[in-house]
């Protein structure tokens, strides 16, 4: 915690100027989806695919110059970087071929993109409001990250004191203190991503309301409308979903916790399953965030349960 404070009184000019430039590069985007969407498509795929091809011959030649490096005798092998780079080459490569791939196959594609971008700039343009949308969700989320922070100073500092071996003081921690530590950290998951689930209706059903109004002029305030419509029927929508959502990143994070606890320990077959383990399920927490986004969309849309939109989005989506 002194770390990272010193940290932050440091370089606190340059993350506020990293935040400002972040800022006017999104609003430069958002210009440009209004009145150059087309070139900024082809200038965003262009530019993927070209730093695909650029980092993979990078890499390749690093790896080749660290490997020369090593067989001339300039670098012992203990000292270099030949596997690493060899994997993050490996790696690129794969994901240039992807995106390449990806690319020739979706070309045909390209206008549909197009006017999809170009009716999201209109929609953005006509609905102002949205802009705030994500400056209240992260205001929401930022309060609950120091209410988490809060009730971690409380738990930490409680408990039975003892001085270890080392003359070191702790306090030693029961397993209501050890189950409310594990609850505390539940809770700020579920509530980050209630805030964001409600974010996502709230912008689905403004921008839904939008769009199936033949007559823009006939609109009165969509976003006003989409939160109260949010707040009298779809809550324990976004409840429901956040809780599963933060079912899986507890596991997430007890297995990192288990990782942490079993670094001493030189078992390579552990630590492989762990590993495993963390990105398995990693990979289903982006594909649930992914499907109960869409789902969000659906309840925003038709007004239905979380599980009816979850199967309308899956079968959209297949």
């Amino acid at each position: 915690m002194q770390e990272a404070s010193s940290d932050l009184n440091i370089a606190w000019r340059e993350l506020i100027y990293l935040l400002l430039i972040a800022l006017a590069i999104s609003l430069g985007i958002l210009i440009a989806f209004r009145y150059i969407v087309s070139y900024v498509i082809y200038i965003v795929l262009s530019g993927s695919v070209v730093v695909s091809i650029g980092g993979t011959i990078y890499l390749w030649f690093a790896w080749y110059q660290e490997n020369k490096a090593v067989k001339t005798g300039k670098i012992h092998v203990d000292d270099s970087s030949v596997t690493p780079y060899l994997i993050y080459a490996i790696l690129m490569t794969i994901v240039a071929v992807v995106t390449i791939l990806v690319v020739l196959v979706m070309r045909k594609r390209i206008a549909l993109v197009v006017q999809l971008f170009r009716e999201a700039g209109k929609a953005v343009y006509s609905m102002p409001a949205l802009l705030l949308q994500p400056i209240y969700t992260y205001l929401l989320i930022g309060l609950s990250f120091v209410a988490w922070a809060y009730c971690v100073l409380w738990i930490e500092s409680a408990g039975e004191l003892y001085k270890n071996r080392k003359n070191h003081l702790h306090y030693k921690k029961d397993a209501v203190l050890v189950t409310a530590r594990w609850y505390n950290l539940f809770l700020y998951f579920v509530m980050a991503e209630f805030y964001l689930g409600c974010q996502h209706i709230v912008v689905a059903g403004a921008v839904a309301r939008w769009f199936f109004t033949r007559d823009k002029k006939r609109l009165s305030l969509p976003v006003t409308r989409s939160t109260c419509c949010l707040l009298r029927f779809h809550l324990g929508t976004v409840a429901f979903g956040a809780m599963i959502i933060g079912i899986v990143r507890l596991l997430r994070a007890i297995v990192a916790f288990i990782q942490n606890r079993l670094k001493g320990y030189d078992n390579n077959c552990v630590h492989g399953i762990l590993w495993c383990c963390q990105g398995c399920i990693w990979c289903f927490e982006c594909c649930l965030k992914f499907l109960t986004r869409n789902a969000y969309i659906e309840t925003a849309i038709y007004g239905c349960s979380f599980c009816t939109g979850g199967k309308k989005s899956i079968s959209c989506t297949l």
